[in-house]
């Protein structure tokens, strides 16, 4: 669903705990604390998708991307946060 204010900048963020069963609140983007790889299902992938790794996200990054789940496999970076 979409909203006037999903080209604005963020107003908040909350970190975030990959996790291979639980699903997240889909941020506009994520924040990479520390590099490194980040396994994601996007927001509107079908039921059941495997998540997608992102390779190399340098320190610093916003990945403009929505996620619906972050995976704990696959991931290597920490100190996400979501951008919302």
């Amino acid at each position: 669903m979409s909203s006037p204010y999903d080209d604005l900048p963020g107003t908040s963020a909350v970190a975030i705990t990959p996790s291979n069963t639980a699903n997240i609140n889909p941020p506009r983007a994520i924040y990479v604390g520390v590099g490194g790889n980040i396994a994601m299902v996007g927001a509107n992938a079908p039921p059941g998708s495997a998540g997608v790794v992102w390779v190399g996200c340098v320190a610093g990054t916003i990945l403009p991307f929505r996620p619906r789940q972050v995976l704990a496999t696959g991931t290597t970076a920490a100190s996400l946060l979501g951008i919302y």
